[in-house]
This record gives C-alpha cells, structure tokens and sequence, in this order.
C-alpha cells in the first residue's frame, strides 16, 4: 500500500527542481562566458598599451595599437569595440594627434568598451548581465 502512494513522487520532486537548477546550470554559462570575454579585453587592452608606450617616434602609433587591439582580441567582434586612447588626459584619435603627444615620461591610456552579447539571449539570466564590458590601462610612454 505505501508503494502505490509514492508512485508519482519523483517526477513531481523533479518537475519542482528542474526549473531551479535549469536557471543556475545558464547562469554559470553565461558568467562563464562574461569572464571569457573580460580576459580576453583586458589581455587585448594590456597589448594594446604596451605597443602604445613604445611607439614613441613612429609614424603610426594610433594605428599600430588599434590593430594590436584587433589582433589580440580576435575571438571578439571589432565592430561591438570602441577604442580610445589618451596621452596626459587629451584625446589621441588618429596618427597624427599621437605623434605629437607622444613624449618620454607621459601618462597614456589605452581603455576598450565592449558591447557584450550573451549567449541565451532572452530569458531572467541574461537580463542580469551587464551591456557593456570595460577595460583600461595606463602606462608610462618609454
């Protein structure tokens, strides 16, 4: 008698847990895949600065860093990156402007905003992750 009383119990018990553990099995995919792609701007902005810092006396310091940007960070769409780049506070946005700024012993900055695309895009998880992921980095130009 008591067998035939918990004949549906299980399905029950996992019709109540499988939601719950559905919720925390995506959300542990997508922190996972917000931490992939933070590593790897923030390694791509660490590039990105130290061929910067160097490129005093150059031609292309803007361009070389830019493209070191891409390059590291190859996994990440470059159309969803924004890249600015600083020497002593003052906005560095081509070649030109760089060349000029560039001098022993300044402040530069090397900073990439990123627009972050959750992999499950609809659902309560991905509403808590944040839309944008920022990475900067100063350095001193050698």
């Amino acid at each position: 008698m008591g067998r035939r009383r918990q004949a549906g119990v299980a399905a029950v018990e996992l019709a109540l847990v499988l939601p719950v553990l559905l919720l925390m099995l995506f959300g542990i995919i997508q922190f996972s895949w917000l931490m992939l792609e933070y590593a790897m701007l923030t390694n791509a902005t660490a590039a990105g600065a130290g061929v910067f810092s160097t490129k005093r006396g150059f031609t292309t310091p803007y361009t070389d860093t830019v493209t070191q940007v891409h390059n590291s960070a190859a996994t990440l769409d470059p159309n969803n990156m924004s890249i600015t780049i600083t020497v002593d506070g003052q906005a560095c946005n081509s070649d030109a402007t760089c060349q000029t700024a560039l001098a022993q012993g300044n402040q530069a900055s090397v900073g990439v905003n990123y627009m972050f695309v959750p992999l499950i895009a609809d659902g309560f998880v991905s509403m808590l992750m944040p839309t944008t992921i920022t990475s900067r980095l100063n350095v001193r130009v050698q």
